[in-house]
């Protein structure tokens, strides 16, 4: 079974910034789907959290890097 380190080199994820993209652009990917399917209620809230969970990740990134 591979690890989610090899899965990342491989996609070429290799850097926090292109992570943070992959992440903002499946959000709003998803974003986008979820209003063409008429389905604001479960869109707004989808976004909320996105943006939420990108948030957290990086206030976490931005403690745990030493400096």
């Amino acid at each position: 079974m591979k690890s989610s380190t090899d899965t990342r080199e491989r996609l070429g994820l290799n850097t926090d910034f292109k992570r943070g993209v992959v992440f903002a652009l499946l959000s709003l990917t998803m974003f986008a789907l979820l209003l063409l399917l008429r389905r604001p209620q479960w869109a707004t809230p989808w976004l909320i959290a996105s943006l939420f969970t990108f948030a957290l990740w990086r206030l976490r990134r931005q403690q745990s890097t030493p400096r």
